[in-house]
C-alpha cells in the first residue's frame, strides 16, 4: 500500500502479504527503484510507481516476527535475522 505524501490518499493497494515488524527499504537495481520488504513468511520487491510485485522469495520466519530491516549495500540486498536457537543468521 503507498499514500500520497501531499494529501494522504490511497495510491496503489494490490499486494496481499501478511505483514510483519519490518521497515522496508526502497533502493535502486540496475536503474529501477524497488521497495524491498521482509515480510512474515517472503521477502518482496516492488515497483514503488504501481505496486508491481517484481519478485519474491518465501522466507519463512519464528512465529511470523520478521523485525530486521533489509540492508542494501551496493549491489547485495543483506537481510538478517535472529532466531532463538541461534543467535544470529545471515543471508543474501
Amino acid at each position: 500500500m503507498a499514500f500520497s505524501q501531499s494529501d494522504g490518499r490511497v495510491v496503489w493497494h494490490n499486494l496481499d502479504f501478511a505483514n510483519a515488524h519490518s521497515s522496508p527499504v526502497l533502493i535502486n537495481v540496475d536503474g529501477q527503484d524497488q521497495v524491498v520488504a521482509f515480510m512474515e513468511k517472503d521477502i518482496i520487491g516492488v515497483d514503488p510507481n504501481n505496486g508491481e510485485l517484481l519478485w519474491s522469495h518465501p522466507h519463512t520466519t519464528q512465529l511470523g516476527m520478521a523485525i530486521s530491516m533489509p540492508v542494501w549495500v551496493t549491489t547485495i540486498c543483506c537481510f538478517f535475522r535472529l532466531r532463538m536457537t541461534v543467535v544470529a543468521e545471515f543471508f543474501v
